[in-house]
């Protein structure tokens, strides 16, 4: 519905999720992640929402169903680059050029999930512009 008509809004994709949160499965565990390691991750409607409508022709149906991989098998994971409390970033190389990253972060104790499409340079140059802990998962 997304990619083949541009003049759909995120309000329309969300009435047709039926605006509710997805389960994406349990955070990698990890002694950077904390208390979290393990913890459920959701993708709520307007998260979903805003990456259907975003990141529209960058993300297939295919890289949505990876998600589960990005939180549960990360190749890279960091604390959030901008600095907010609680939050990570982990990454997971789904081709040689193109890596899924995913945002997560607490909002009243439920991770939230937020994702995109990076290709290697761009990876490369985030992952390189912060000095806090870091590295292969």
């Amino acid at each position: 519905m997304v990619q083949k008509d541009p003049n759909v809004s995120k309000n329309v994709v969300r009435q047709a999720l039926g605006s509710r949160g997805y389960r994406i499965g349990n955070l990698y565990s990890h002694k950077l992640f904390g208390k979290y390691s393990g913890q459920e991750v959701v993708m709520p409607d307007y998260l979903l929402a805003y990456a259907m409508v975003a990141h529209r022709g960058q993300l297939q149906e295919a890289d949505y169903l990876k998600a589960k991989s990005v939180i549960q098998n990360p190749d890279f994971i960091s604390e959030d680059l901008r600095g907010e409390e609680n939050s990570f970033l982990l990454n997971k190389r789904i081709s040689e050029n193109r890596w899924l990253e995913a945002g997560i972060h607490d909002v009243n104790g439920q991770l939230m999930f937020h994702f995109m499409l990076r290709n290697d340079k761009k990876n490369q140059q985030a992952n390189s512009e912060n000095n806090k802990v870091r590295g292969q998962a």
